[in-house]
């Protein structure tokens, strides 16, 4: 970086002298200068190719002037200070040389005043240079600006007391209007009238609460005729040395259609639901959030409302502590593409402390691009009777089993269904005869049929050509 009291100097003067004079008196006043004397112009135009920090020029020379050196300067180096030094320049044409482009002038005879002149000359110099590099990083600032917001996916406006000063490309794709009349509305034309006094209660909220919530959604009435739903944010911004409204919309009005075909779907298989009596969890894995229905959280005792304040971490503590790690490895084999469902029995405890078998049954339906499970849905099926009445039945058969291993024949009243001639157990449970029996016994059975059911199933003739060719047999 350059040394701040470090000067180099370009000097225009036929007298070598007076140049070494205007360099001593800048050394003394704290420069260290390296200097460059020229007594013509095109030694002078020449010499501005090296980028001096400073001029300083005699006005009057044998064939050259401190006014031509100006003009020079101006066209080729127009940034770089210059100052006059002259024995004899009359006020009028010293206001001409500024008006021309020069710095400031000094007199020969006033030469203390050369060293203030150049300081405040450099840092004049430097402020405008500061002010300028300023701008253009604005403009350039500005361009980038401009250009972003031309190119968003998203409408963006700014307006000031309902009037719009800016529209971007998006805004008039979005509404069918262009530019020149946008500029001409009001904010609230294109405001559906159901969603005015809504979002002005909202704005007033914004600026009164902290916390209130920085978008809001609200309805575009195009130039068709067409609505579109949008969702909205909105910030103040100083604008042309005033303060603004930024506000960008983004339209969500495919995703709202998709949104309420969703919501009509779900609320079509809640009806069909309830007809079932199955409850339907929705979980999000990645997030841990799970959404039930009503009927999930009747098996349990529970209503929605109180478990919409219980953790995932809870709910986990609701499965029986034997059923837990069977259910987490079925559920980690369908996470790893094992199986095609997730299938699980188990017990999850009631509100009153019972607890209630579980058919638990899901599905992975939406994965990221690493193939992680991303949300699962599923049913609950609460199985607590079914479960009652298989162990029942395993308890009849086990007791079953005993007896006949004994030798020991259930002796008793044994109902048995005339029609298919099934057996009838305690748990109102029918029995093939011939199934129980083979499972039960040591019997073996042969299948044929009596005449009666010959008769029956084939007619009386059929009998009686059976019977005739068994008469001849014997």
């Amino acid at each position: 970086m350059r040394n701040i009291n470090k000067l180099n100097l370009l000097i225009l003067e036929d007298n070598p002298y007076d140049a070494e004079l205007m360099v001593n008196e800048l050394e003394q006043e704290g420069f260290i200068v390296e200097w460059k004397l020229v007594d013509n112009g095109k030694a002078f135009k020449k010499a501005l190719e090296t980028e001096p920090d400073f001029i300083l020029a005699d006005y009057r020379l044998p064939s050259f002037d401190g006014m031509q050196a100006l003009k020079i300067k101006q066209q080729f180096a127009p940034k770089i200070p210059f100052v006059i030094v002259s024995g004899s320049i009359g006020e009028e044409l010293a206001v001409e040389c500024i008006k021309t482009g020069a710095t400031d002038y000094v007199l020969k005879d006033k030469p203390r005043r050369l060293g203030y002149v150049v300081k405040r000359a450099l840092n004049e110099a430097k402020e405008i240079r500061r002010r300028k590099n300023t701008e253009e990083a604005l403009q350039e600032s500005n361009k980038k600006y401009h250009a972003i917001m031309e190119n968003s996916r998203d409408a963006i406006y700014i307006y000031r007391r309902e009037k719009f000063l800016f529209v971007n490309g998006k805004a008039c794709e979005l509404s069918g209007y262009d530019k020149k009349e946008i500029n001409k509305m009001e904010i609230w034309d294109l405001i559906h009238p159901d969603d005015r006094n809504r979002i002005v209660e909202y704005g007033k909220k914004r600026s009164s609460e902290k916390k209130s919530p920085s978008t809001y959604s609200g309805r575009v009435v195009c130039k068709n005729g067409d609505v579109k739903d949008c969702e909205f944010a909105a910030s103040i911004i100083p604008y042309n040395n005033h303060y603004a409204v930024l506000g960008i919309a983004h339209d969500i009005t495919s995703h709202k259609l998709v949104e309420d075909k969703l919501k009509e779907s779900e609320k079509r298989l809640e009806i069909a639901l309830k007809g079932t009596g199955v409850g339907m969890w929705d979980w999000d894995v990645k997030t841990g959030t799970t959404v039930y229905n009503e009927r999930w959280a009747e098996m349990l005792g529970y209503t929605l409302d109180e478990l919409s304040s219980v953790s995932n971490d809870l709910l986990a503590k609701l499965i029986h502590p034997d059923d837990l790690k069977k259910s987490n490895e079925l559920l980690e084999k369908h996470f790893a593409g094992k199986t095609e469902y997730y299938i699980s029995e188990i017990r999850m405890k009631h509100k009153n402390g019972n607890w209630v078998w579980i058919l638990d049954r899901g599905k992975v339906f939406e994965w990221d691009e690493n193939g992680k499970p991303i949300r699962m849905v599923g049913t609950h099926l609460d199985i607590t009777e079914h479960k009652k009445i298989e162990k029942e039945h395993e308890r009849v058969i086990k007791e079953l089993k005993g007896k006949l291993k004994d030798g020991k024949i259930p002796d008793g009243f044994l109902p048995i269904c005339a029609a298919c001639h099934k057996i009838r157990d305690e748990q109102d449970i029918w029995h093939p005869v011939a199934d129980y029996l083979s499972k039960h016994t040591n019997l073996e059975f042969s299948h044929g049929m009596c005449p009666d059911c010959i008769k029956e199933f084939y007619g009386e003739k059929a009998w009686n050509r059976i019977k005739d060719k068994n008469n001849k047999r014997s």
